[in-house]
């Protein structure tokens, strides 16, 4: 396993300066002494909180983090300008959350399919809630999480074909409005 910053940014068609202005780096996974991308987890209060690993672009171990890690919404530091905006998209993971910050859309994202908590709520009190799942068992368990907290969640459905909304991004040439029609 081994992936870089500059590989992640070609595959998922993010910019590069973006991510670093989102603060994703190179780093190393400790174990395997092995390039990864480190995805840091920012609280309202500016503290890093946790660091997902990417290791991989591809494989059911694309992740790796440490199991004292204590994850919350991806993006939180831009939680005040989202407030201003009136709604929210929820993405399942940090790829799927820089395709809609990068189209400048309002946007967290949930630490995987499995990562919605009751207490995130608060943070998200008084917007519209959009979710935009994965394609698959998990993306509808995510969904059937964030409706507990927030009934009137609104569904954002990638088109069949696809597998979450940045695969559908690869293929648009224009995102943003495409995204509208959905």
């Amino acid at each position: 396993f081994k992936l870089t910053i500059e590989e992640l940014s070609e595959a998922k068609g993010i910019p590069l300066q973006k991510l670093e202005e989102w603060g994703v780096r190179n780093g190393t996974h400790a174990i395997q002494k092995a390039p990864c991308v480190d995805i840091p987890y920012i609280d309202t209060k500016g503290q890093e909180v946790a660091i997902n690993k990417r290791i991989s672009l591809v494989g059911a171990q694309r992740f790796k983090s440490k199991p004292e890690s204590k994850y919350t919404l991806y993006g939180l530091w831009l939680l005040e300008t989202i407030k201003v905006q009136d709604y929210v998209i929820l993405a399942e993971g940090e790829s799927d959350t820089w395709t809609l910050w990068n189209a400048g859309y309002s946007a967290l994202g949930v630490h995987g399919a499995s990562g919605w908590k009751p207490e995130f709520a608060e943070y998200l009190e008084g917007l519209q809630i959009y979710v935009i799942p994965d394609k698959d068992k998990a993306g509808e368990g995510l969904v059937a999480e964030v409706a507990k907290s927030f009934p009137d969640v609104k569904v954002i459905t990638v088109p069949d074909g696809y597998a979450d909304i940045n695969d559908y991004y690869l293929s648009c040439d224009n995102f943003r409005e495409e995204l509208k029609i959905l």
